[in-house]
Parts: C-alpha cells; structure tokens; sequence
C-alpha cells in the first residue's frame, strides 16, 4: 500500500502555542479538514462455508463450533497534518475534529498545550476499555494497515487507554518507536495517522485475521496442527465467571472423550506468548462470554468455540 505524502506546508510556528491555552469554539467533521489525506480500504473476503455443530450436553449446556463465514470490512486510513490531541480528541485551528462514527457532544473549551511534541502518531479508536476492545476495535489496525516504515516511526496512543495492554503491542511483533501517554492537556503532532473503520467493534474481520497471521509467523507457529479442547474461566467472582467449573469441566470430557481436553485459568491466558501457543495448539475453545472470547483471532483455521 502507497500513502502518498501531504501537500501541507511542513512548517508550523509551534513555539508560540508553548504554554499557551488553546480556545476550541467550533466542530468540524474530518472530512472537511484542509489538504487531508484518506485512502479508503474495502475488503470482501470470499463466502466459506459454514461449518456449525451443536450439541446439547447434561444440564441443558449448548456447544457451538464454528469456522468463518461471510465477512468484509472496510477502512479508512487518515492523515492530518499539524494537530493537537488530548485524551478527549483532536483540535485543529481552534475546532475539533470529529471523527467517523464518534458522537461529539460540543462544548466550547480551553486546553493548555503541555509543550510535548510527537513528529508522528498513529491514534487508534475505541469505545470502550475491555481488551476485547482493544484489541478487535480498531487500535491495532493502524499498526497492521499503515506502512512498516511509518509504523516504526511512530508513537502509538489509542482512546480510553489502559496502560496494562501496552505490552501487547510488543508481544504481537509490532515495532514502533514508543506508547505516547496523553492526558487532558495537549500534544502537538506534526503527523497524525488514524485508522477508521466504519464499524469499530465488529468491523475489523480482515484485521483479526491478519493479525493472526502476524503472530504466527512471530511465534513461528505458522506449520502447528492444532489437536485439543481448551477450557477457560474468567476471573473468580467477576461477571460471567461459571462458577461450577469442576462439574462442567467432568461432563465436557465425559461427552467428548476422544478430545483431550486442557484447563487455562484466566491469569494464565491474559500472558500473551503463552496464551498464542496454547490456543495456536488449540481445535475446540470452550469460555464464557467477554474478552476471553476474542482470543479466537489466535486459533487456526477451521477450529472453533
């Protein structure tokens, strides 16, 4: 992929904002950004047939495996030049930015610019802080969709930041030059780089799967052939957590003896180079609801959960 370079002139007298409180009076939508750059990407990946089996085990549980079926995505990349970011968004001669998809509920303000400056920054977007989010929203596929060159250039920030996944980005094989901490009072960036897709949580079915793809080939687990079940719980006492694990752990393997069939604790699967191996060995994936699950980007394909 091609980006090609703004026609915006380079310079811009930042000296004189050091210090200074920014007055934000306006809105404007992204599009409507003088001498922007957005290259849009569209992909259709082709209808496989859909492999469903359920069973119905003791007690009324349901089992569901699964390969993919229809999917698509589409994308659009963004280059603005010469901007400030807070944690709460994007300002631009005195207005901000609104974004695809985000829901600005304006209000004047003033902002005091902390004199920090960032020569490049890709801005990932989510809605919400889970690292089921973080990871299938949009924040990563900047890293994956924008050039390697760029990439590597460049500080990463995303929205509703929790600093407990920023090893993540390491332990997928991203290179970049660091994690930008941003908070209510502004950065200026020479170059922002801003992945978009039009539908942020669920949108991004091309992404996972090349970022699945990327792991692999970092972990070197490109050529495992996956072979047993998994089971996972999340965290005791928290939401969604099954709480009679043992009893349903003994009728899983009771109903499907010819699998063998592994424990992971959820403290054992939020470690990524473990989690990657186990699932990449993994055919059948068995957890309740919540981020657990988005951890089928690291199953191969043609197995299911």
């Amino acid at each position: 992929m091609r980006f090609i370079i703004s026609t915006e002139n380079d310079y811009f007298d930042i000296d004189k904002y050091i210090g200074k409180t920014l007055n934000i009076t306006s809105w404007k939508k992204w599009k409507d950004i003088p001498n922007l750059e957005v290259k849009e990407l569209y992909f259709n990946i082709p209808i496989n047939k859909l492999m469903a089996m359920v069973q119905n085990c003791p007690k009324s549980y349901l089992i569901t495996y699964f390969s993919s079926s229809a999917v698509r995505e589409f994308t659009r990349l963004i280059h603005i030049k010469n901007v400030f970011v807070t944690k709460e968004g994007i300002y631009k001669d005195s207005s901000e930015i609104k974004l695809p998809n985000s829901k600005i509920k304006f209000r004047s303000k003033k902002i005091l610019f902390n004199g920090t400056i960032y020569d490049k920054l890709i801005y990932g977007v989510n809605t919400w802080g889970a690292w089921g989010h973080f990871l299938n929203g949009s924040p990563l596929s900047g890293l994956l969709y924008f050039p390697e060159e760029i990439v590597r250039q460049s500080m990463f920030y995303w929205q509703v930041q929790d600093m407990r996944f920023a090893h993540d980005v390491y332990e997928f094989g991203f290179q970049i030059a660091g994690i930008a901490v941003i908070d209510s009072t502004a950065v200026f960036v020479r170059d922002l780089y801003i992945s978009a897709p039009i539908d942020i949580v669920n949108g991004q079915n091309h992404f996972t799967r090349m970022l699945r793809e990327k792991v692999y080939k970092f972990y070197k687990l490109e050529n495992v052939i996956p072979k047993y079940g998994l089971i996972t719980n999340r965290r005791p006492g928290s939401n969604r957590c099954v709480r009679n694990m043992d009893e349903f752990i003994k009728e899983i393997k009771a109903k499907y003896p010819h699998i063998e069939w592994l424990y992971r604790n959820d403290s054992q699967l939020i470690d990524t180079p473990r989690a990657v191996k186990d699932l990449a060995n993994t055919k059948y994936f068995i957890c309740p609801a919540g981020s657990n699950s988005f951890k089928c980007v690291f199953l191969h394909e043609n197995c299911g959960m």
